[in-house]
């Protein structure tokens, strides 16, 4: 989606800090972006111009968004290639990217937990693939993967124990060792 184009949400949010706070709620709120995405329609046919995007909601078929090459063609189909099982988003969204097929690929998280995994994972897996990690927030950079992974071969390697032992989401830290220390 490119950035003049915004979605709009008719649906009132409650503030931050509650949706946050519990499981049920952020549920709730992943229910009603899905929704919105997927009826969108001006998305659909103004942003994803020659791409697709793949968005997952609470079921475990993501969908494909694009833009119809002619009137009959669908613009929103299952995905059951990146279908998963797994509860945790970072790893989620690795997992797809892994299974997508795609000649590129853009994910939008400024996750330091994604960012590992991917170099992570483009490392395991040699990919060649161009795949760049974008931030949600407007004027931060975009990061290459390839390009990291490839100018620190040597260290992408020990940087997924590294993590975890520093205190990643999906792994529980050591006592007194965290994210602040």
């Amino acid at each position: 989606m490119t950035r003049t184009h915004q979605l709009r949400i008719e649906t009132k949010l409650p503030a931050q800090n509650v949706v946050l706070f519990g499981v049920e709620n952020k549920k709730q709120l992943i229910s009603i972006i899905f929704g919105e995405l997927i009826r969108y329609r001006l998305l659909h046919v103004e942003c994803t111009k020659g791409h697709k995007l793949v968005v997952t909601g609470e079921q475990p078929c993501p969908v494909e968004i694009s833009s119809p090459v002619e009137i009959s063609s669908e613009q929103v189909k299952p995905r059951h290639d990146p279908e998963t099982y797994h509860e945790e988003a970072d790893n989620i969204i690795v997992q797809q990217v892994l299974k997508c097929g795609a000649i590129a690929v853009s994910v939008i998280s400024d996750d330091t937990d994604v960012f590992i995994l991917l170099l992570h994972y483009y490392q395991k897996a040699n990919l060649a693939i161009p795949i760049t990690m974008e931030s949600p927030s407007q004027g931060r950079v975009a990061i290459d993967i390839k390009d990291t992974v490839n100018k620190h071969a040597k260290i992408v390697k020990e940087l997924l124990p590294a993590h975890a032992i520093s205190g990643c989401d999906t792994v529980g830290a050591y006592h007194g060792i965290g994210k602040q220390s």
